[in-house]
């Protein structure tokens, strides 16, 4: 009896596993839309040091105080670099339809702190 019941089980998981609907490759494209992550000032200052923004030309570590001393990177870019990223949407970056850069000018001042936070501290 117990043997009857075990196999009646299994044949009905494997009967309702069969019938459950697979999403059409098609319905899934539509929402293909890629995710952009909400990143503080903070945080990006952070992800910049720790060099996860290296694929995107922002160096890491030592390198990223050394170019920010020099002013071969700023604020802003490391802004831009976080956008191509999709660390930072573009709403936050300031960008309009025009293509004029009209900067959320509180979030790159707190980044921007952020940055001679890490100067101060890399010294």
């Amino acid at each position: 009896m117990k043997r009857w019941m075990l196999t009646g089980g299994c044949a009905l998981f494997v009967a309702v596993a069969a019938t459950v609907a697979v999403p059409k490759a098609d319905a899934m494209a539509v929402n293909s839309t890629p995710v952009i992550y909400q990143t503080t000032p903070f945080d990006l200052a952070y992800l910049a040091y720790r060099g996860e923004l290296e694929a995107y030309g922002i160096p890491g570590y030592d390198h990223l105080l050394s170019a920010l001393r020099s002013g071969r990177i700023d604020a802003e870019e490391i802004v831009d670099r976080a956008v191509a990223a999709g660390r930072v949407s573009a709403d936050t970056a300031g960008d309009t339809p025009s293509g004029s850069r009209l900067r959320d000018r509180q979030y790159v001042a707190a980044l921007e702190g952020m940055l001679e936070d890490l100067l101060r501290l890399g010294t």
